[in-house]
Formats: C-alpha cells, sequence, structure tokens
C-alpha cells in the first residue's frame, strides 16, 4: 500500500465534497479511494471530528489565507484587485458549493463558512477602500 499524507487525505476530501457532496465523506470511501487503511486516518486525524476540523483548516488555508497572501504580493491596489480576480477566476466551484451545502446542515461547518466569509469580504471591502482611497 501506497504511504499518504495528510495532505494527500485532505485534497482527497474536497475531490470527494464536490462530487458526492458531505454525506458521502466517510472514511470507508476515503480509504478506499487513497489505497489504504484506516489506521492512516486515524494517524493523521484521530477521530472523525479531527478530520473534519483539519478539512476545514485546509479549506480555508487553499481557498482563502492563501490567495490573500498571493494577493497582497500586487504593487498597487488595482494590481492586488486583478491577481485576486484572475486566481479566483482559475478555481472550480464544485468546492465552494459543497462546503456551503455541508454548512447548511452542520454547525461547526457553518461557523468555518461563516468566519471564512468574513474574512473575504472584509479583504475585498480593504481593497475597494484602498482603490478609492
Amino acid at each position: 500500500m501506497a504511504r499518504r499524507t495528510k495532505r494527500d487525505w485532505l485534497v482527497e476530501a474536497l475531490t470527494v465534497l464536490a462530487e458526492v457532496g458531505a454525506q458521502s465523506l466517510t472514511i470507508d470511501l476515503l480509504t478506499e479511494r487513497l489505497g489504504v487503511t484506516k489506521g492512516s486516518f486515524y494517524h493523521h486525524f484521530g477521530n472523525y471530528d479531527g478530520f473534519k476540523e483539519a478539512l476545514l483548516d485546509f479549506f480555508e488555508a487553499e481557498g482563502t489565507l492563501e490567495i490573500i497572501d498571493y494577493t497582497e504580493e500586487g504593487h498597487t491596489p488595482q494590481d492586488k484587485l486583478q491577481r485576486l480576480l484572475e486566481v479566483t477566476a482559475a478555481f472550480s466551484p464544485d468546492v465552494e458549493v459543497a462546503i456551503r451545502a455541508w454548512a447548511l446542515q452542520d454547525d461547526m461547518v457553518r461557523a468555518y463558512q461563516t468566519r471564512i466569509d468574513q474574512r473575504r469580504i472584509a479583504y475585498v471591502k480593504s481593497l475597494f477602500v484602498a482603490l478609492t482611497g
């Protein structure tokens, strides 16, 4: 069996979410798709709640924080806005839709989604304030 990193698990979990939704996001499906044992899952996450928290942290980091960091490499507010538009246009909406659907059914996911939305809105607002300065 192949060894998988924590990141492998999280990337595959986002793929599962996008393809079939949160109700199908099970340890069994992930181990089958990754070709590993359940022991690997428990080694990385401890339990399903630990996995869910790691997945949501990963989604927040990759889908918001790293995008903001990349955008901030622009020199002017216009450059930053252009970078933001380019990077977000390149993303498929499937994972975002799946996370939002999951948030309708799960309080923890809803709390993450609310925080992520607030962070995104505040960042875009700060760009427009800088543009209109």
